[in-house]
């Protein structure tokens, strides 16, 4: 068996996708599979036989010949794409697409949505990832109480800039109620938000205008709320005295607007291999999800493989599948402030 692994040359999110790919071919190795690592797809790679190909949020599966064929079906054989977001983040790769199509997402809504808004793919499922596993370190002994993995982006200004560009005013009404929506109720998906907005307007409007709703105001909420969550968290702790180390980039100017600056340690920019090790050096992660709302991140499972504590907030999935207080310990994100105690 012959498969083909498509690697990400943009280097995007600490390199997080590339680490992921590395891991399931050396998985797949192990079981005697053949692979070929793939950056760029080349005329030249027509000529070799493939069994299947895997790749992450790539576009290929929706790329056509002159002929409106697709490229990927020329090689006769199905292509998996995993998408680590909400399928709306990822319209261009998902509507059209090429006839063998496998998608796997993070959220069992995603799977939902992929399978009402989008042309039907051979498969989709509800799968996870798991992040890198650091040298052991008994609890005791690691230096780290609490630990922060992700960056912080300027989400007030981001929103601000797109209001600019909305030219209508009921746009800009939509995206300042989705985000009081998630701030007011943020147990709520993006989804039914959006429909909520729909409902009490009585408007009717299709699937495919829905679909770009949630591609473009959706989409921007979302990202608002997953910033503001980690800086509203972060910022709770650290005024409350909890020292928390923090792996990722943008949280300079939070540091130097806190008076109790002391209590946040910024380690920088890291790669996958570093945060594990990060990881299994520190007591407690603190894991914000990121408006996964039936599904699970990365960072919660990597965490418990370190023998870590991690202290999220929650989902149906997580609810599901763990213990709190005992597998997991979960917060709720309308009571932040209880947080650090």
């Amino acid at each position: 068996m012959r498969i083909g692994l498509f690697y990400d040359n943009s280097n995007i999110c600490y390199g997080t996708l590339n680490f992921f790919m590395s891991k399931i071919e050396e998985t797949l190795l192990k079981y005697g599979v053949d692979t070929e690592k793939i950056v760029i797809l080349d005329e030249e790679m027509t000529t070799r036989r493939f069994d299947a190909f895997i790749g992450f949020n790539m576009i290929l599966s929706s790329i056509q010949m002159p002929d409106g064929s697709y490229v990927m079906d020329s090689f006769g054989c199905p292509f998996f794409n995993i998408i680590v977001d909400p399928p709306y983040y990822h319209n261009s790769a998902l509507n059209p697409h090429m006839n063998n199509l496998y998608c796997i997402f993070l959220d069992k809504g995603h799977v939902d949505y992929c399978n009402q808004y989008y042309l039907p793919c051979k498969n989709v499922e509800m799968g996870y990832l798991l992040g890198p596993i650091g040298k052991e370190v008994p609890y005791q002994e690691r230096k780290i109480d609490v630990l922060f993995t992700g960056g912080l982006y300027d989400f007030e200004n981001i929103k601000d800039k797109y209001l600019e560009e909305l030219a209508s005013i009921e746009l800009r009404k939509l995206l300042l109620y989705l985000i009081e929506c998630g701030k007011r109720y943020p147990e709520k998906t993006m989804v039914e938000c959006v429909r909520i907005w729909i409902n009490h307007y009585d408007y009717k409007i299709s699937n495919n205008d829905f679909n770009l709703l949630m591609g473009t105001i959706g989409l921007k909420a979302e990202y608002y709320l997953r910033g503001y969550y980690r800086e509203q968290i972060v910022k709770t702790l650290i005024r409350e005295g909890v020292k928390v180390h923090i792996a990722g980039e943008g949280w300079e100017k939070l540091a130097v607007e806190e008076k109790c600056k002391d209590n946040l340690v910024l380690m920088g920019s890291l790669d996958m291999q570093q945060t594990g090790d990060i990881t299994s050096n520190s007591k407690i992660l603190i894991n914000v999800m990121p408006w996964f709302k039936d599904g699970i991140h990365d960072r919660v499972l990597t965490a418990m493989h370190n023998g870590t504590v991690c202290v999220s907030d929650s989902s149906s999935y997580i609810d599901s599948k763990f213990e709190n207080m005992e597998n997991i310990v979960l917060y709720n994100l309308k009571q932040i402030d209880e947080i650090p105690n």
